[in-house]
């Protein structure tokens, strides 16, 4: 079965890149999205805010956590970052800005009330992948965030049934600070998960080359934890620790997959963030090409940093975001490498200059 997920993500990439043919294309699958997932967050927020203010539990959240249809406020957590970015990519290529810029705060909202600090990774390494290659925009976007965070430092102060869901960035359930290794806690969230990477090291170190397989990490520590009898408890999400992956997509690959495995998804992950770079480098600081390759730049290091706490590497929103990327590089976009300073390549008789559109 996990070999199959990852076949399919692999069909969805596929899928994905001989769909989308035209900016035509292109736009309405990113409309499409931008449309749908507000509905998702609301779902999120609305459970969230049941469970929170009426103390109702329902399928929409866990606790005080947001899940909407996902399960899981990671997960969910997930797809809302990649929703802001994809949101984002439309309102470049002609979306309606209060349309977009509404539907951007739903979902920094639906994110705030996951009370995902994964999330919060993605989102903040996206945003600073942003705003280190976008310096013309930095103001502005300096203006936002700190907007943004007003609302927050307002909400935290007005509402004492929300505040658990912003405390929880900071601290553990159990009060710990999550963030200070000389506190750790195995109860806490950090806690559990650096247990459960030693575990899945442990399992590498026996399988240094082919790993045990897709899927076999967590029964073979599970084995080891049940032999030395110290099956421990749950995370704070009340899941069996041995039943738990490893919590990050890398060390999951290496201890699964090996070596070979790890160094062939890793080249899959820079050959994305290298044929970006290179397009937002070679092209006219400003223009549709590059601001589009930078968003969608930003989706990317955001899934691969929140990726370092949580497994996504099956996530659907991952290989999604290396199709707009290859399609973008390669289809619509398209960005000559300069010759020298002065001049560029000749152009390809099946390639477009940046600034055109493909026929629809």
């Amino acid at each position: 079965m996990n070999m199959t997920k990852i076949l399919i993500m692999m069909v969805y990439f596929y899928v994905i890149v001989n769909l989308i043919d035209s900016m035509d294309d292109l736009k309405v699958f990113l409309k499409a999205w931008t449309y749908t997932a507000p509905v998702i967050a609301l779902i999120g927020i609305a459970g969230s805010l049941l469970f929170q203010l009426f103390h109702i539990s329902n399928f929409a959240s866990g606790g005080f956590r947001a899940t909407s249809t996902l399960g899981n406020p990671n997960l969910f957590a997930g797809y809302i970052v990649l929703s802001f970015f994809i949101t984002w990519s439309y309102l470049l290529i002609g979306g309606k800005r209060l349309h977009c810029f509404t539907f951007m705060l739903i979902n920094l909202a639906g994110l705030a009330l996951s009370s995902s600090k994964g999330g919060l990774l993605a989102f903040g390494t996206g945003a600073a992948v942003f705003f280190l290659l976008t310096p013309e925009l930095r103001r502005k976007i300096v203006a936002v965030l700190a907007t943004v965070l007003l609302m927050v430092v307002v909400t935290y102060f007005v509402s004492e049934d929300i505040r658990p869901t912003f405390d929880r960035f900071l601290f553990s359930i159990s009060g710990t600070d999550a963030f200070s290794i000389s506190e750790l806690d195995k109860k806490s969230s950090l806690g559990r998960r650096v247990e459960l990477w030693a575990e899945s090291l442990e399992v590498w170190e026996d399988n240094i080359l082919f790993g045990v397989g897709k899927g076999n990490s967590n029964l073979t520590a599970s084995e080891a934890r049940v032999a030395q009898g110290n099956w421990e408890d749950t995370l704070t999400d009340g899941s069996d620790v041995g039943g738990m992956v490893a919590h990050s997509i890398y060390i999951s690959i290496l201890s699964e997959n090996g070596l070979i495995g790890f160094t062939i998804f890793m080249g899959i992950f820079l050959y994305f963030i290298i044929t970006s770079l290179r397009g937002i480098f070679a092209g006219e600081r400003g223009s549709l090409a590059v601001a589009v390759r930078v968003v969608l730049l930003a989706a990317l290091c955001g899934i691969l940093a929140q990726g370092s706490v949580t497994n996504n590497e099956d996530s659907r929103g991952l290989w999604l975001t290396f199709g707009l990327i290859w399609i973008v590089s390669n289809r619509l976009m398209v960005i000559h490498p300069r010759i020298s300073g002065r001049h560029m390549a000749a152009e390809s008789p099946q390639r477009l200059h940046h600034k055109e559109a493909a026929p629809a």
